[in-house]
C-alpha cells in the first residue's frame, strides 16, 4: 500500500519525464535543479529529467520499477553512503555500504538503473568540490555570536575533513537540512562546483546530450565569464558552428584551454 501511495503522487513525473533521478533528502531535492540552472543555463525539466525525493535510503521497491518489462526509462539514484569524517566504522557507514550492494544488484538486472555515491554527506561533498566560499556565506544566516561566526569561518576553511565536515554538519542540522539547503540556494552562482557523482548521475539519466544542447549551454557558460580575447574567440567559433562554418570538434579543442577546469559543462563532455 506504501508504494502504491508513493506512485499515485508521483505518477505524473514518473510518466511524463524522459528519464528520473531519485534522491534521498530535502537538500538534494532544493539544490540539485538550481545548481544545473546556474551553471548550465538549463532546467532538469529541460533536458528530460524528473528529480524525484523518495524522502528515504528505501530505493529498491521503486527502483525495481525500471526493467524492460515495466519502465524503459533511465533511473539515476543518489544516495550517500554516510561514511564518518573520524575514520571509524558507524552503523550508518555499514547500512551505506549495504545499500550501494543492494542498488548495485538491481543495476545488474536492470540496464535502466543507475546508482551514484556520495562518500560521506551532501553537505560534505558539496564543499570538497570546492564551495567553500558558498559556505562561509550562510554562517551569519545561521549564527549570530561573532566568536561562534569566527570559529566556524576557521573551521571551514580548513583543510581537515573532520574540522569542515563537523562544522557543516553542525550548521545544517542546527537551521535542519531543508531549511539550510534553502539558506544555501541564495548563494549558488554560475561558479558554483556540482559534485562529481550528481553529474555522473544527470549524465547516466539524460543519455544523449544533443551538440545543439551542448552549444545552448556552452553559450551560457560564456556569458557568465568576463569578456578577455579567448572567450570573445570561443564565441565566435560558436557562432561559425551556429552557421555550419565550423565542426563540433573544432570548438571541444578550444574548451579545455579557455574555461575553468571545474565547469560542469567540462566534465559532461568529458564523460560523453
Amino acid at each position: 500500500m506504501h508504494i502504491q501511495r508513493f506512485l499515485d503522487a508521483i505518477r505524473c513525473n514518473i510518466l511524463f519525464a524522459k528519464s528520473v533521478i531519485l534522491v534521498e533528502g530535502d537538500a538534494e531535492e532544493i539544490l540539485i535543479p538550481i545548481m544545473v540552472k546556474k551553471t548550465l543555463g538549463v532546467s532538469l525539466d529541460e533536458l528530460g529529467i524528473s528529480l524525484i525525493n523518495v524522502r528515504s535510503t528505501g530505493f529498491e521497491n521503486l527502483a525495481l520499477l525500471f526493467h524492460n518489462q515495466r519502465i524503459k526509462k533511465r533511473c539515476a539514484i543518489i544516495t550517500d553512503l554516510d561514511r564518518s569524517i573520524t575514520g571509524k566504522v558507524t552503523k550508518a557507514h555499514k547500512l551505506g555500504l549495504s545499500r550501494k550492494e543492494k542498488l548495485r544488484g538491481l543495476k545488474k538486472r536492470s540496464k535502466w538503473i543507475g546508482s551514484f555515491f556520495a562518500e560521506h554527506t551532501f553537505e560534505i561533498e558539496f564543499i570538497k568540490a570546492g564551495n567553500v566560499d558558498a559556505i562561509l556565506s550562510t554562517i551569519k544566516d545561521v549564527y549570530v555570536d561573532n566568536a561562534t561566526i569566527k570559529i566556524s569561518e576557521e573551521d571551514i576553511k580548513s583543510d581537515d575533513i573532520k574540522k569542515y565536515g563537523k562544522r557543516i554538519l553542525t550548521m545544517a542540522e542546527n537551521k535542519g537540512k531543508g531549511w539550510y539547503a534553502i539558506l544555501l540556494s541564495k548563494y549558488i552562482t554560475p561558479s558554483i562546483c556540482i559534485p562529481k557523482y550528481i553529474l555522473d548521475a544527470i549524465v547516466f539519466a539524460k543519455t544523449k546530450f544533443s551538440n545543439e544542447l551542448i552549444v545552448q549551454m556552452l553559450e551560457y557558460v560564456l556569458d557568465t565569464y568576463n569578456e578577455d580575447e579567448e572567450i570573445d574567440n570561443l564565441k565566435n567559433e560558436l557562432k561559425s558552428y551556429n552557421e555550419g562554418r565550423t565542426s563540433f570538434d573544432d570548438i571541444k579543442k578550444t574548451l579545455k584551454k579557455v574555461l575553468n577546469k571545474n565547469e560542469p559543462i567540462l566534465y559532461i563532455l568529458n564523460q560523453l
